[in-house]
C-alpha cells in the first residue's frame, strides 16, 4: 500500500496526459457489457436502486412540515440540508454545550407496531447501526438516535464546513494537488476501516464528504450502507 508521502511524490513526478480509449468490457459469452450493477452478498439483498431511489410522493411524506423547537433535549436551530432520507438541522445539546446535526424524518406508523420495528424504521435506523459501529477521525460520529412522536431522528457530529460538492463545480477554484491527495488518502483510509468492519457505504460522492472548518474530510450519510458483520476482519 502506498503511503501518503509516497503518493505525494508520485503525483509531483506525474505529467498530465490524455486518457486513452477505455476498453470495452465483455461477458463470458463474448457479448459487450453495456452496464454495471452492484451485487450484494447479504442474505436478503435489496437492489441498490430499490434502496436509493425514493419516489417524489414518498419523499414528500417523509419531509417534516412543522419543525419542533426541540427533539428530546436537543434544541433545533436551523436547516442544513434535505435529502431522500430526511431533513438535517443544526441543533444544540445544552447539557454538554455542543452543536450537533440532527436528521429528522416523519414516519407513517400504524399504532400497532413500534415505529422503530417497522420496515421504514429499520431502513432509517440502518444508518444509526452502521455509523454507530464506526469510530474514525474521518467519519462523522453518531451520538444518539430515537423516535419522538411522529418523527425518527439521528443525532450526529456537527461539522462547521462545506461538502466537496462546491469544490467540484466547473467554475470553482481548483484545490492544489497535494490537498486533493490528502483528502483522497484520508477518505480511502476511512473506507478501508469501514469495510474491515463489514460496512459498505455505497454512496460515496462529493456531497457526502464534508470538509470541516479545520480542513479535515469526513465521510457522512450511511443511510443506504450495507452491513455484513459476518465478513468483518477486525
Amino acid at each position: 500500500v502506498m503511503s501518503y508521502s509516497a503518493a505525494l511524490k508520485a503525483a509531483a513526478r506525474a505529467q498530465p496526459r490524455r486518457l486513452g480509449r477505455i476498453p470495452q468490457l465483455v461477458s463470458e459469452s463474448g457479448a459487450p457489457v453495456r452496464s454495471l450493477r452492484y451485487v450484494s452478498n447479504s442474505a436478503d439483498p435489496k437492489s441498490f436502486e430499490a434502496t436509493f431511489m425514493v419516489s417524489t410522493a414518498e419523499r414528500k411524506r417523509r419531509m417534516v412540515d412543522r419543525v419542533p423547537d426541540r427533539i428530546g433535549k436537543y434544541l433545533i436551530r436551523a436547516e442544513l440540508g434535505r435529502g431522500a432520507g430526511g431533513v438535517v438541522y443544526k441543533s444544540h445539546d445544552p447539557f454538554v454545550s455542543r452543536d450537533v446535526a440532527i436528521k429528522l424524518a416523519r414516519h407513517q406508523g400504524d399504532g400497532k407496531t413500534a415505529p422503530e420495528d417497522t420496515e421504514e424504521g429499520k431502513a432509517f435506523f440502518a444508518e444509526a447501526r452502521a455509523a454507530g459501529m464506526l469510530q474514525h477521525p474521518n467519519i462523522v460520529s453518531l451520538f444518539d438516535a430515537g423516535v419522538e412522536g411522529e418523527l425518527f431522528y439521528l443525532v450526529m457530529e456537527y461539522g462547521d464546513g462545506t461538502t466537496l460538492l462546491a469544490r467540484v463545480q466547473p467554475d470553482a477554484p481548483r484545490l492544489p494537488v497535494e490537498r486533493v491527495l490528502e483528502i483522497i488518502f484520508k477518505c480511502a483510509h476511512a473506507l478501508d476501516y469501514s469495510h474491515a468492519r463489514g460496512i459498505l457505504h455505497r454512496d460515496i460522492k462529493p456531497s457526502n464528504i464534508m470538509l470541516t472548518a479545520g480542513g479535515a474530510p469526513k465521510i457522512m450519510d450511511f443511510s443506504i450502507a450495507e452491513i455484513n458483520t459476518d465478513s468483518a476482519s477486525g
